[in-house]
């Protein structure tokens, strides 16, 4: 059996596709957070302390969260499975301005 790998977060994007660096701002919710960990395995996806998705790492290290239930405000974010935690990821989800006429 190969050792279990710690989780990383490689990419967080909004419902329009853009990239969300560290601090991003995004009015386009839902966000989806990609990574890599372990084969074969869950990952847990925390914003906190909270848990707010789980996802299935496939047979290339590869997984994918769809967070649909984020509020607005400052989200900070991380993947935990049995070998550890990733890095803290930061990011806010922003109300959108209506149109003003």
């Amino acid at each position: 059996m190969a050792p279990r790998s710690v989780p990383t977060i490689t990419l967080l994007k909004d419902a329009n596709g853009a990239k969300l660096g560290e601090g991003a701002t995004t009015s386009h919710p839902p966000v989806t957070i990609d990574g890599f960990a372990s084969t074969s395995n869950f990952i847990e996806i925390h914003d906190d302390d909270g848990l707010i998705g789980t996802a299935f790492v496939g047979i290339s290290g590869f997984w994918s969260c769809h967070l649909r239930s984020l509020s607005i405000g400052k989200h900070r974010v991380f993947a935990k499975n049995k070998a550890g935690e990733s890095a803290v990821t930061t990011f806010e989800v922003v109300a959108t301005r209506a149109a003003r006429l």
